[in-house]
C-alpha cells in the first residue's frame, strides 16, 4: 500500500493499493507538496514531470504505474526492481530471478529491448543508466557490464579480479564509472578506454564486515558528490566511520 502525505499539513491525502483480483482502492483527494510513505513498497519514482508515479514491490514482483492526476492505476508490469532513465523515456525492470532485464518505453509502455544474461549460475543486478540514457550498467560478482539498450548487447566490461563489486555510478558527463569493492576498496573506470583510472584502498587495511548470521558482508556503501574534473567520495566502513576522498581524473 502507498500512502501519500501533504508535506505542509501532515495530512494523509491518498492511499493506493496494488490490485488484488483486479480490485483497486483509492481514497482522498490530491493536493500539492506531498510525501510518500511506501510501507511494503520498496521503490517510488515520479516520471514525466510528475504526471505518473511508478511503484515497485519486490515481495510481490509487481510494478505499478499510476496517474497523479486521477490516481488511477494505468499499467502493471511483472518485475522485481525498477530503474528510470535520466531522460525519463525508459524504465528498466529486472526479472524475479535477476537473469533478465526488460527495457520499457514510458510513453507507450511497450517493450523496447530485453537484456538476457548468459551466465545462469549467478544473479546480475541492474544498477543505473548512463546520463545520455543509452547505456545500462549491471553488476555481478567481480564484474561491471555496460549494455547498449537499443542493441541489447554488452559493449564494455570492467573486472576487479580480486574483489566483488557494488552498484556502479556514472559521472555526470558519462565518461567514467565509479564502483565500490570488498575490503572497502573503490575504483574509477574510463568508459571509453576501459582502463582503471584510479584505485582507492584504505591505509589501515580494512576488511570485510560480517553480519549477525556470520556471513561476509558486501562492498561498502558510498556516496559521490561530483565537482568539476573530479568528485568527493564518501565511503562508509564496517567500524561505523566514514572516510572522504577528494579525487581528480583524466580520461584517456
Amino acid at each position: 500500500v502507498l500512502s501519500i502525505w501533504d508535506v505542509e499539513t501532515g495530512d494523509l491525502m491518498h492511499t493506493l493499493s496494488p490490485p488484488e483480483d483486479n480490485s483497486l482502492s483509492i481514497t482522498a483527494a490530491m493536493e500539492r507538496n506531498e510525501y510518500m510513505e511506501p510501507g511494503e513498497t520498496s521503490q517510488v519514482i515520479f516520471a514525466h514531470d510528475g504526471e505518473i508515479l511508478i511503484s515497485g514491490c519486490p515481495d510481490t514482483s509487481m510494478v505499478c504505474i499510476w496517474s497523479t492526476e486521477t490516481w488511477e492505476l494505468q499499467h502493471t508490469i511483472r518485475g522485481h526492481w525498477v530503474y528510470l532513465s535520466p531522460n525519463g523515456k525508459f524504465l528498466a525492470v529486472s526479472s524475479d530471478t535477476f537473469r533478465v532485464t526488460r527495457i520499457y518505453e514510458t510513453t507507450t509502455w511497450q517493450l523496447h529491448s530485453t537484456l538476457k544474461f548468459s551466465d545462469r549460475d549467478r544473479e546480475v543486478f541492474p544498477s543505473t543508466f548512463s546520463p545520455d540514457s543509452k547505456l545500462l550498467a549491471t553488476y555481478s560478482g567481480h564484474e561491471i557490464a555496460l549494455w547498449d539498450i537499443d542493441s541489447s548487447k554488452v559493449i564494455k566490461t570492467f573486472t576487479d579480479t580480486t574483489r566483488k563489486v557494488s552498484a556502479p555510478v556514472f559521472s555526470l558527463d558519462g565518461r567514467v564509472v565509479m564502483v565500490g569493492a570488498r575490503k572497502c576498496g573503490f575504483r574509477i573506470w574510463d568508459v571509453e578506454g576501459g582502463d582503471c583510472l584510479l584505485a582507492l584502498q584504505p591505509e589501515d587495511g580494512a576488511r570485510d564486515s560480517w553480519n549477525s548470521n556470520g556471513c561476509r558482508g558486501g562492498p561498502p556503501a558510498f556516496e559521490v558528490l561530483f565537482i568539476e574534473g573530479g568528485a568527493k567520495i564518501a565511503v562508509a566502513f564496517p567500524d561505523g566511520s566514514v572516510k572522504i576522498w577528494d579525487v581528480r581524473w583524466q580520461s584517456t
